[in-house]
């Protein structure tokens, strides 16, 4: 079973990365996002107590709109019983077949970093990959932390009960979700997979208003620095989140997203396509300086005030970026893809 992780927090790519390659499909983590549309998506959603960005479309959603369009045999289960559950987990793992889960993050306890998350309270998604147990003791995990990389990681079974049960939410017991890849049906018809991802990247991307897509991005960077210069409760709650996950994510998905379409104009012969790409790399860029901001700031190296305008800045460029690109993409939508 092969070990895949992205620079950042992407654990469900690189997980879904790994079962495929496992097949014998090399599917990379850039693919599976850029054309699943997990890479596009922006969301900007503010409250009293904290202010979110919600990046790209929801994990398993694009987990599974991935595998429906490249012609996977699979099945997703979740809601079932902890003991019915893991005697199908046992089941498939003898078989040789890996299982891809998605566990409560505090509970994986081979690696310590994880305690925080436990002691935070709350349920903390992460998709990792089983790759095998050993008598009913532990079972063995792929885990694609980015800092914390691997394979085939020992797992204490109470361990995993708990964190596998507990995702999402609590109902009698249930949840425990898996994903089993089978077997590809038929050979996918790629060209017709890439426009329609361009498509799907332009509309979730391309909005007037609202709090999703470019309007939202433009919404964050005119609101996001008045909360630095207020020093309001919202934003000191989400300096830490910003700093160590959200941009650091969103650098990582632009940069992914960028050589994805770079990989579309070759393949589908569009050269302008580079363009978009282009643009994309730039915002990655003003995405990477933004989390170096936000580090500081989370480190009380600079006060939260003094970062208000070069954090402004940069939104502001990264916003302009993306609408350069979505603007060449929909130009290409109208001129060139109709006839693909």
């Amino acid at each position: 079973m092969p070990l895949t992780h992205s620079p950042a927090q992407l654990c469900h790519v690189d997980s879904l990365s790994m079962v495929l390659k496992y097949m014998g499909d090399e599917y990379e983590p850039w693919y599976i996002g850029g054309t699943s549309g997990r890479f596009f998506g922006f969301g900007y959603y503010p409250t009293n107590e904290r202010v979110r960005i919600g990046l790209g479309s929801y994990p398993l959603k694009a987990l599974l709109t991935f595998l429906r369009e490249h012609r996977y045999a699979f099945r997703f289960d979740e809601g079932r019983t902890w003991k019915d559950a893991f005697v199908s987990l046992k089941k498939y793992l003898v078989n040789g077949t890996p299982v891809l889960v998605i566990s409560h993050m505090g509970w994986l306890s081979y690696n310590k970093e994880y305690e925080m998350f436990r002691t935070m309270g709350g349920v903390v998604d992460h998709y990792v990959v089983i790759t095998g147990f050993m008598d009913d003791e532990l079972v063995y995990v792929n885990d694609p932390n980015p800092d914390t990389p691997m394979k085939n990681a020992r797992l204490p079974l109470e361990d995993f009960r708990i964190g596998w049960g507990e995702k999402l939410l609590k109902l009698q017991g249930l949840r425990c979700p898996m994903l089993v890849v089978r077997r590809r049906e038929r050979s996918p018809e790629t060209k017709r997979i890439l426009v329609k991802a361009l498509r799907r990247a332009l509309r979730l991307m391309k909005t007037d208003r609202g709090s999703m897509g470019l309007a939202g991005m433009r919404r964050a960077s005119e609101e996001i620095p008045e909360l630095l210069r207020k020093d309001a409760v919202s934003m000191k709650n989400s300096l830490s989140e910003f700093a160590f996950f959200t941009f650091r994510v969103a650098a990582t998905e632009a940069n992914f997203a960028s050589r994805f379409m770079d990989y579309v104009a070759r393949e589908l012969a569009i050269p302008q396509l580079e363009y978009s790409a282009s643009k994309l790399l730039v915002t990655s860029e003003f995405f990477a300086r933004l989390r170096e901001l936000f580090m500081d700031a989370s480190r009380g190296q600079v006060m939260t005030g003094d970062i208000a305008n070069a954090v402004k800045t940069l939104l502001v460029g990264a916003w302009q970026a993306e609408t350069e690109c979505f603007a060449n993409l929909d130009k290409i939508t109208r001129e060139r893809l109709p006839a693909l």
